[in-house]
């Protein structure tokens, strides 16, 4: 079973290496400067 990991992220700033954009923030007022970006996490990020 894959985990993911989702943070914001400021729109600024280029999408780290590994993470990909994760749409869900559009419409509100956190959609102004950031996005989410979502990674996969194996065994839980041990």
């Amino acid at each position: 079973m894959l985990d993911v990991e989702i943070r914001y992220w400021p729109k600024a700033k280029p999408i780290p290496k590994g993470w990909k954009y994760h749409d869900g923030l559009e419409g509100t007022h956190h959609g102004v400067y950031s996005c989410l970006i979502v990674r996969d996490v194996k065994n839980g990020g041990r």
